[in-house]
This record gives structure tokens, C-alpha cells and sequence, in this order.
């Protein structure tokens, strides 16, 4: 019985190691992708004050660039959506990369940021650097948002119901309430 043991552990060493170290990795990773399951849960149900403190949860876990933009974006839509200026600030400050990708995310968060705020005029120049940026993200923000602009630079006259339309269609509150800003201009 001792010799076949032997023998069994002599020959399927290594997997028994392999299988072993993959049950440790396992049971240490789990926690870190129940967050990151979590953040869209909760951004997709509104929740935003939750998805804020797990991303921040996570962004200490996080050592790639890529997921970390992706990450931090989070970070600033819910802070907009909660109104913390500071938090916003502080992660809009940690976008670095010179990447068309990640320099796109930074200004458009930034352009959602002034119309918030009413800094229209300032909203603007951002707005025509985002759209020099050649890079799908930006084109698509800039596609989502044009009417807001095409707004305030006379471009498109809309009726109030397509303003209210626009507002009801917005997935985002600082979207809404720019859109309420302008309705209420309107009135």
C-alpha cells in the first residue's frame, strides 16, 4: 500500500503541485473579480455612491494601465453624479497617459464637468479639442453630446420637447441636468 503511494506521489507530482498552487491562486483572486462584477452592477442600478467606494476598492488591486482608466472613469461619473467635486478632482488628476484613448475620457469627463458647473464658454474649447482627437470614444461622447453644443453655438434650434425628450433619453444625471439647465431657459 506504502509503495503504490509512493509511486502514485512520485508520478503525479507536479500536477498535484500545479493543482494545488491553482486552488491557492484561486481562492486569493475571487474576492477581486466579485469586485470587479460588482462596480457595473452597481453603476447600471444607479447606485452610485456604492460603485464609487467599490472601484476604489479595486483601483488598489489594479496594476494595468488600460483597466485602470476604465477604473478611474468610474470613478469620476459617480462623483459627478453625487456632486463630489473634490473625489473628481483628485482622480481626474491621476489620467496621465498622452493615449488618444485615455486623453479622450479625461477631456470628455472634464467638458461634463464645466456644462455642470455652467462653464460654458470653457466647455466649448474642450469640446472642439475632443472632436480633433481621433479615437472611437471620442467620437462617440462627442456624438452623444453635440445637441447640447449645437445648443449653446445657435447651431440647431430645438423645441422644448425635444429638449425634454433628450433629458428623459440621458443615461447619466449631469446629463440631465444640463438638459433641465436649458429647458428651464427655455421656459
Amino acid at each position: 500500500m506504502v509503495d503504490t503511494m509512493n509511486e502514485f506521489l512520485s508520478n503525479y507530482f507536479v500536477l498535484i503541485g500545479l493543482g494545488i498552487a491553482t486552488a491557492i491562486v484561486l481562492f486569493l483572486a475571487v474576492p477581486r473579480w466579485i469586485l470587479l462584477f460588482q462596480i457595473p452592477y452597481y453603476y447600471t442600478k444607479n447606485q452610485y455612491d456604492k460603485c464609487m467606494t467599490t472601484t476604489l476598492k479595486a483601483l488598489n488591486y489594479d496594476v494595468f494601465e488600460k483597466s485602470t482608466i476604465v477604473k478611474i472613469s468610474y470613478v469620476l461619473s459617480c462623483s459627478l453624479a453625487l456632486n463630489n467635486k473634490d473625489v473628481f478632482e483628485k482622480y481626474l488628476s491621476k489620467i496621465t497617459s498622452m493615449k488618444p484613448r485615455a486623453q479622450s475620457i479625461k477631456i470628455s469627463w472634464e467638458i461634463l464637468n464645466l456644462l455642470d458647473q455652467g462653464n460654458i464658454e470653457e466647455a466649448i474649447v474642450k469640446y472642439q479639442l475632443l472632436c480633433e482627437i481621433k479615437d472611437k470614444y471620442a467620437y462617440d461622447f462627442s456624438n452623444k453630446v453635440h445637441i447640447i453644443f449645437d445648443y449653446y453655438e445657435n447651431k440647431v434650434v430645438m423645441n422644448q420637447t425635444d429638449f425634454i425628450r433628450e433629458r428623459d433619453q440621458a443615461n447619466h444625471p449631469v446629463v440631465q441636468r444640463v438638459y433641465q439647465r436649458i429647458l428651464d431657459k427655455l421656459s
